[in-house]
């Protein structure tokens, strides 16, 4: 898992930087998909990209069933393991695999990925902080989370590691907090999202900024 921006002295430049999507992780390998968890993402949930994805047997993905500007919670009901058929609407969701899992350095796997799968989380290089705050802006500009930096020279690492870095903007707003939304995944049975009311009466979901104790405590005391 990536660390936070914030929470390191500096970036070795140069990196590779992607943009951030907000969908569920999953993994793609020996012909299954599954969550970060290790549960299996039964095939008649997203039976499209199983399709999609026999041409890669012999590779393992990480990446993340998304829909580019959908909401967090509408991805979340899309996928949700727990469906006994196809949500109406599953075709929206695709497979963005971010890295390929193997010894081989960031960079090369990077290339690989892109070469391979036309739907792979584009790479590029980075060489200093004024073109990654240029980075960031643009990607947030198009309606991403935020950015992803990968350092060089590293194989994959599972688990938490500072060889992946997570970048976003945030922008401050008053509302109120109206209800609670139930995670998916490794939130399942806690606090996923809060739904805010803002000043417009507009409603949005807000899933950062939360711990995982909070997220517990918030769902399970009045």
């Amino acid at each position: 898992d990536a660390v936070n921006y914030d929470d390191i002295e500096f970036v070795p430049y140069p990196v590779m930087v992607q943009p951030k999507l907000n969908g569920i992780r999953a993994r793609w390998a020996e012909g299954i998909l599954t969550t970060r968890q290790g549960k299996t993402i039964p095939r008649h949930v997203l039976p499209h990209i199983y399709v999609s994805l026999k041409a890669y047997q012999g590779l393992v993905f990480d990446g993340e069933l998304y829909c580019h500007n959908m909401a967090f919670q509408d991805v979340c009901a899309r996928v949700s393991i727990k469906q006994i058929k196809p949500h109406d609407d599953y075709k929206s969701i695709d497979y963005y695999p971010f890295d390929v899992i193997s010894t081989k350095h960031s960079a090369d796997r990077q290339m690989i990925l892109m070469s391979i799968h036309p739907q792979a989380v584009q790479s590029i290089l980075c060489r200093d902080t004024p073109t990654q705050e240029n980075m960031l802006t643009s990607a947030v500009q198009k309606g991403y989370e935020g950015i992803m930096l990968r350092l060089l020279g590293v194989p994959y690492i599972i688990g938490r590691t500072k060889a992946l870095i997570k970048c976003k903007k945030w922008s401050y707003i008053n509302g109120a907090i109206i209800n609670l939304v139930e995670g998916q995944g490794k939130y399942l049975g806690s606090t996923g999202a809060l739904a805010v009311r803002l000043i417009n009466n507009a409603i949005v979901h807000v899933s950062g900024g939360l711990s995982d104790k909070q997220r517990l405590t918030y769902w399970t005391e009045p």
